[in-house]
């Protein structure tokens, strides 16, 4: 049978964040991205390429889906990544660490053909940043996930 096709498609990734105003600096000082939206409790900035991120205060983000405003214990961090593709590796997470990230892999080579470094952002989220190595004609590359 054929794959179904999806009538669904990803449109924004956002982020609920403990301190909004220090978010948003942290990500457009990162990212150089345009702030397409401004409102007290939420922000929202576009990538050159279109791609979306919204950051929201944890409280509005709660009470907007009408759950408690549940926190991460001090070092813990979200089991969620955003993956950013850099030409310079190992400069953007020397730069994400010098807005306060904590850089906790530097950059490497792995199993899928990427070289990435990880960093804790402000807020408990991981940022990937990664390049991609061209593969060869007739290579077999491993997906990121694929051994587990």
């Amino acid at each position: 049978m054929p794959p179904r096709r999806s009538d669904l498609d990803l449109a924004l990734i956002i982020v609920a964040v403990d301190d909004l105003a220090a978010a948003v600096r942290f990500w457009t000082e990162l990212t150089g991205w345009v702030l397409t939206d401004d409102a007290p409790v939420y922000h929202e900035m576009r990538s050159p390429s279109g791609t979306r991120l919204g950051l929201y205060s944890r409280e509005a983000f709660a009470e907007n889906l009408g759950v408690a405003a549940a926190g991460l214990a001090d070092g813990s961090l979200m089991p969620a990544e955003v993956y950013l593709a850099a030409h310079d590796v190992a400069e953007a997470a020397e730069r994400a660490a010098r807005l306060g990230a904590t850089v906790l892999a530097p950059a490497a080579l792995k199993p899928w053909g990427d070289t990435v470094a990880y960093v804790l952002a402000p807020g408990g989220f991981v940022v990937g940043f990664a390049s991609s190595a061209p593969a060869s004609v007739g290579e077999s590359v491993v997906e990121p996930g694929a051994g587990i």
